[in-house]
Parts: C-alpha cells; sequence; structure tokens
C-alpha cells in the first residue's frame, strides 16, 4: 500500500481567547488577522486546517435579531 504524506500541511489549533476580547465578546480583528495570516500561507503553496475551540465563544456571542 502506498501512502502520499503531504509535506506541506499545518495544522493550527487557536483556543478561545484568540477570538474574544476581554469583555468575552468577539474580536473581529482577531478574525480578520487570522484570515489573512491564513490566506497567506495557503498562497505559500501550503494547506492550512484550523482546529479550535474559540468556535463555541463565538457562537456563543451571536446577537439575535427577531
Amino acid at each position: 500500500m502506498m501512502m502520499n504524506i503531504c509535506r506541506n500541511r499545518l495544522v493550527v489549533k487557536i483556543g478561545t481567547s484568540a477570538f474574544t476580547n476581554k469583555a468575552g465578546q468577539n474580536d473581529l480583528l482577531a478574525f480578520g488577522r487570522l484570515a489573512l495570516i491564513i490566506s497567506d500561507i495557503q498562497n505559500m503553496g501550503c494547506q492550512v486546517i484550523l482546529v479550535s475551540s474559540g468556535t463555541i465563544a463565538a457562537g456563543d456571542n451571536k446577537e439575535i435579531s427577531v
């Protein structure tokens, strides 16, 4: 069996504090900075896999308009 190993793969684990400010609210600037960094890495030919527990906190902070 032949295995194809990707040497251009980066797994990044980011915690809740990377996506929230001191008040526990979503930090949209942090989301934007992360998106730019991941985009740059992908443009260099590397596959990026993002793993985060921060998405739970982001969903908890979602405002619901009725």
